[in-house]
C-alpha cells in the first residue's frame, strides 16, 4: 500500500513505547514523536523458528490506517530478512532480558537512527537488532488481532456497555510496558557466549 492511497494512516504508536519516544522529543509534540517512530525505529518480527535457525525479518516503521490495521508503504522497500542460528539469538538477545525461547511472532522494535544497509558478512543479529531494543511482542499480537477482527466485524453503535468495555480494555494496555533488552555483542570466532561472559 502506498501512503497516498490512506491519507489517514500515522506512525503506529504502542502504548508500552510511548515512554521510550517521548523522552527524546520535546513533551507534548506528537507530531515530533510520529517522525520520531518513522524515521528512526524499524519493526523486527521473528517469522519462523525450525531447525535451530530463526528467520527475522525487518522492515521500517509501521503505520496504522484507520481501521486500525498496521501497513507499510512500499513494503517491498528496505525489508531486509536474514537467517540467524536460534540459539545466538537466544543467547544474545533474549537471554539477558527475556525468560522464553524465541518464537515465531516474537516482535521488536529496534531504534538504528542512523542506520545503513548492512553488507554481506556483515553480524546478522547486530544488522537487524543493533540499537535500542524493546520487546513488543504484545503489542503486535493485539495489532494482529485488531487487524483480523476489523475485516470480518461490523461497526458497533455507541453503546454505554461497549464504551465502558473499550475503556477498560486501554486502561489495561496503559498498564503495559515494552521491556528494553540489551544485546551481547558477538563472541570472537572459536568462543562461544558462555564463555565470553566468564
Amino acid at each position: 500500500m502506498r501512503l497516498d492511497e490512506d491519507p489517514l494512516a500515522v506512525a503506529w504508536f504502542p502504548e508500552s513505547m510511548r515512554g521510550h519516544v517521548v523522552q527524546r522529543v520535546a513533551e507534548g509534540d506528537t507530531a515530533a514523536a510520529l517522525a520520531e517512530l518513522r524515521d528512526n525505529w524499524r519493526y523486527v518480527l521473528v517469522e519462523e523458528v525450525a531447525g535451530g535457525v530463526a528467520e527475522l525479518h525487518s522492515w521500517p516503521w509501521p503505520l496504522v490506517d484507520q481501521t486500525g490495521r498496521l501497513i507499510w508503504p512500499d513494503s517491498g522497500a528496505d525489508v531486509e530478512t536474514e537467517a540467524v542460528p536460534s540459539d545466538e539469538l537466544q543467547q544474545r538477545v533474549y537471554a539477558p532480558d527475556l525468560m522464553r525461547q524465541p518464537r515465531a511472532g516474537d516482535t521488536f522494535a529496534v531504534r538504528q537512527p542512523a542506520r545503513a544497509a548492512h553488507q554481506s558478512g556483515d553480524d546478522p543479529v547486530q544488522a537487524l537488532l543493533g540499537g535500542q531494543i524493546l520487546d513488543i511482542s504484545p503489542d503486535a499480537r493485539h495489532a494482529a488481532k485488531v487487524s483480523y477482527y476489523s475485516s470480518s466485524s461490523a461497526i458497533l453503535r455507541e453503546d454505554a456497555a461497549v464504551t465502558d468495555l473499550l475503556q477498560e480494555a486501554a486502561r489495561q494496555r496503559d498498564q503495559q510496558a515494552a521491556t528494553a533488552l540489551v544485546m551481547e555483542e558477538s563472541p570472537p570466532p572459536g568462543q562461544n557466549s558462555t564463555e565470553q561472559r566468564n
